[in-house]
């Protein structure tokens, strides 16, 4: 059974002896801009962003630390997986590859992106960020059911609904 956790385990890629770190990029009034108003994606309607991931790929690379089946590391797997369903018209995140930079430093290439999370559904579906919930599958290696924002009710009542076997039933 999946269960619901407030905050997210340590992500794999923060752990100190890997060689490659992602970000994430979160603009906050605090600290300056409540957002980032830019045209980053090319073939994007939205220009504000008040997330963005900075994926290292860490999984699909060369530098993974099992060091196995190094040739089969591709990473572009998951900006692959975006485009092609963006190009069957369905929504999906927008991306795009950069060499990554911080204080002058080269940190190698990287995939900027967009989290499909409550913001991004209100800026591609209309309406505001509390209409939409937004649930993830968790972390590596816990696949622990997170709310990354609204609720989880909807969720559960789906999720209840499948379990019963709800969705062979019309009537239901």
């Amino acid at each position: 059974q999946r269960r619901y956790v407030e905050k997210p385990d340590i992500s794999y890629s923060r752990i100190a002896d890997r060689l490659k770190h992602s970000f994430r990029l979160l603009f906050k009034r605090r600290y300056g801009y409540s957002v980032l108003d830019y045209p980053l994606f090319e073939d994007s309607k939205v220009t504000q962003f008040d997330t963005l991931a900075i994926r290292g790929n860490y999984n699909d690379s060369w530098h993974h630390y099992e060091g196995r089946n190094v040739g089969e590391r591709n990473f572009i797997r998951d900006e692959y997986s975006r485009r092609s369903q963006l190009a069957m018209g369905q929504p999906a995140s927008h991306g795009t590859f950069v060499h990554l930079y911080l204080n002058g430093l080269y940190w190698g290439l990287y995939n900027i992106c967009e989290r499909p999370d409550d913001n991004f559904a209100a800026s591609y579906f209309g309406g505001n960020q509390e209409d939409y919930d937004a649930i993830s599958s968790g972390t590596r290696n816990t696949y622990q059911t997170q709310v990354k924002g609204g609720t989880k009710e909807a969720w559960e009542a789906m999720m209840a609904l499948a379990s019963q076997g709800g969705f062979r039933d019309n009537a239901r």
